[in-house]
């Protein structure tokens, strides 16, 4: 219990602890605000409604949901967003499944729509790095070396990944694996020629195009 004394000061107002100190206890408000944030922090963490010195969190914007179109006319499947992927492997990211389930209810509504997976690389090397050579780009040959058959078996890898997922897991009619192809091409279509500018991650990217149906299919 406490009073408030002059010039904002507290005193004591408790007998029994008046008792037990030599002195009556004496807070100024802003010591006494400093013992109550201590108090907060050490018993349940900070309390930013009371405690002015707690940092204040910002929230991430909510990611926008994820959308894909069929344009007719540019035989394109637009995706909003890039195919994500762990590190330097051909493993689909779980961030991507809704978006890829997208993809999958795209072909399954259009039993017409035959679709080729193209999968890119951020490499400067075009289709002759099948890794059938050694290749001149000492970058290429860290990641893509060693049997993994180049940019070009490293795009390729990708692109039967987001094909295998779909079959896997898009609920697609068994015919359908006979209308998504995949194809690895590489870095022989950069969409940034400088392979060093910072954008250059805008290469290594996984798309769908719609081709005419293969023969015999």
């Amino acid at each position: 219990a406490a009073a408030r004394g002059a010039r904002g000061h507290y005193a004591c107002a408790d007998k029994k602890c008046a008792a037990h100190r030599p002195a009556p206890f004496a807070l100024c408000y802003d010591c006494a605000m400093a013992a109550e944030a201590r108090r907060r922090r050490a018993g349940r963490g900070a309390d930013p409604a009371t405690d002015a010195a707690a940092p204040v969190q910002k929230s991430e914007p909510p990611r926008p949901p994820p959308s894909v179109a069929v344009d007719a006319g540019a035989r394109r499947v637009w995706l909003s967003e890039p195919v994500e992927f762990h590190g330097n492997r051909a493993v689909v990211k779980d961030a991507s499944f809704p978006m890829l389930a997208l993809l999958a209810g795209t072909i399954r509504r259009h039993p017409g729509l035959c679709v080729r997976l193209e999968g890119h690389t951020n490499s400067e090397c075009g289709a002759e790095c099948d890794g059938a050579r050694p290749c001149r780009n000492p970058t290429c040959r860290a990641l893509f070396g060693d049997g993994r058959g180049g940019a070009m078996g490293f795009s390729r890898a990708r692109a039967d990944a987001v094909r295998a997922w779909l079959l896997d897991h898009g609920n697609l009619d068994p015919d359908a694996k006979d209308r998504i192809l995949a194809v690895g091409l590489g870095g022989s279509r950069r969409l940034v020629d400088d392979t060093e500018a910072p954008k250059n991650y805008l290469n290594r990217r996984v798309e769908a195009h719609i081709i005419d149906f293969p023969a015999g299919a």
